[in-house]
């Protein structure tokens, strides 16, 4: 399935086509995909700490909450935005869920 990614607010920046969805506890997603998500620190202490302090936000978390992990091909990119480093399989954005 392919899909546009907006910048918020403001147009489509470039197209994405979705390889593989899979569902995994919180508490089980691993250094290997916290790497493979690819932005900012790649360190899974990192990401443990900003995603759960989203879901803390919204109210929602727990360590055995379920989160979505996407893995996504870059089609085609419109322009200068947030689809960077370019077209190639990436995982990320809502890859646990948080966008």
């Amino acid at each position: 399935m392919r899909w546009i990614v907006e910048a918020a607010p403001g147009p489509g920046v470039c197209v994405i086509e979705t390889r593989d969805v899979t569902q995994r506890r919180f508490c089980d997603l691993d250094a290997a995909c916290a790497a493979e998500e690819g932005e900012r620190s790649l360190s899974l202490a990192w990401r443990r700490r900003d995603h759960e302090r989203c879901f803390w936000e919204e109210g929602i978390f727990a360590p055995d909450m379920l989160a979505w992990c996407g893995l996504f091909l870059v089609v085609e990119i419109f322009g200068r935005g947030v689809c960077r480093p370019g077209p190639g399989v990436h995982r990320g954005g809502n890859r646990w869920g948080c966008g």
